[in-house]
């Protein structure tokens, strides 16, 4: 799912991903956070619960809109930085 701020100066993209050995994981999900004109601010793995709870902030109390619906899993690691 890609979510645009009212101005559209910020995209928030939500990937389903995916481990090297081209499993899915089924609850969690690449944020990859971006503004306008600027490389990537940053990317985080987040279970669904969060993607939910994010969107709905998002699009009900900042008035995002929904313009793209992002379906090619990325590799991530679903691991990374749980120490």
């Amino acid at each position: 799912m890609r979510l645009q701020s009212i101005d559209g100066t910020m995209i928030v993209d939500y990937y389903p991903i995916k481990l090297s050995n081209n499993q899915i994981v089924p609850n969690k999900f690449l944020q990859v956070l971006a503004w306008q004109g600027v490389e990537v601010q940053s990317k985080k793995v987040v279970s669904k619960k969060d993607m939910e709870d994010s969107v709905n902030n998002r699009v009900y109390g900042y008035g995002y809109n929904v313009i793209e619906f992002n379906t090619l899993p990325q590799y991530a690691n679903p691991m990374a930085g749980a120490c």
